[in-house]
């Protein structure tokens, strides 16, 4: 025999069923950030590993084990040209997170695509490592680079009114668009040039990167001051 409710407690029974099934299908901002921590982490202990010397005879000279450790400097140069995007990856990710406080459908698949480029890395790293001079190679490795910061512009721009409702201040997330946006642009000239010569692809990324780790290391006092007054507002 069918049972039958009265219309408010039906409506009711709906918005439980409802709200228990978005629960279940969208997981908790804790559980994307440890798995993307792991991923992370995972990845970068990654990339040493394809750095590894050529077999040297133990009664070879020193002039020889000499030219097999230089011979290794291209590896070890992809090495830590993307160990330092990573650490930076890792780095704007932690920001975008901080203001982000609760996941959906979209910032959970734009995470996972990020992860997915993320992954990629050691493979791209290992092909610029062995054909440097192929400008595929360059372009598929700057390829690689450019996507990263473009999705988590697209993640910082879909949380932008989730946090413009939990009180963060529109001078925040502006700033944080304009960095996006620029970062992004950045890494797309690289990826332009990269096309047509794969030495000042990397010479530029190389250069990208550098910067973007060692102006902030740099930065005027005043402007630490500014940045701390701003954040203390918060």
């Amino acid at each position: 025999m069918a049972t039958h409710y009265p219309k408010s407690s039906v409506e009711e029974a709906e918005s439980h069923r409802i709200g228990v099934l978005t629960s279940i299908q969208i997981p908790s901002l804790a559980r994307l950030e440890t798995l993307s921590d792991g991923i992370f982490a995972i990845v970068m202990t990654l990339l040493i590993l394809d750095v590894k010397l050529p077999t040297v005879l133990h009664n070879a000279s020193s002039e020889d084990f000499n030219s097999a450790l230089f011979a290794i400097w291209p590896k070890v140069g992809a090495y830590v040209i993307s160990f330092l995007v990573l650490a930076k990856c890792w780095e704007i990710h932690r920001q975008i997170f901080h203001f982000v406080k609760r996941s959906d459908n979209k910032i959970l698949w734009a995470n996972n695509f990020c992860l997915l480029l993320i992954t990629l890395l050691p493979f791209s790293t290992s092909l610029i490592s062995e054909y440097p001079q192929f400008r595929l190679v360059s372009a598929l490795y700057c390829g690689n680079m450019l996507a990263l910061p473009f999705l988590m512009l697209l993640i910082w721009k879909h949380a932008a009114s989730q946090m413009a409702s939990n009180g963060v201040p529109d001078w925040v997330i502006r700033e944080g668009a304009a960095r996006g946006v620029k970062v992004t642009a950045s890494f797309a000239v690289v990826f332009v040039a990269s096309l047509f010569s794969s030495a000042i692809g990397i010479s530029l990324l190389l250069i990208l990167v550098s910067m973007s780790i060692l102006v902030p290391l740099f930065r005027s006092e005043r402007v630490r001051e500014e940045e701390a007054q701003k954040t203390a507002a918060l």
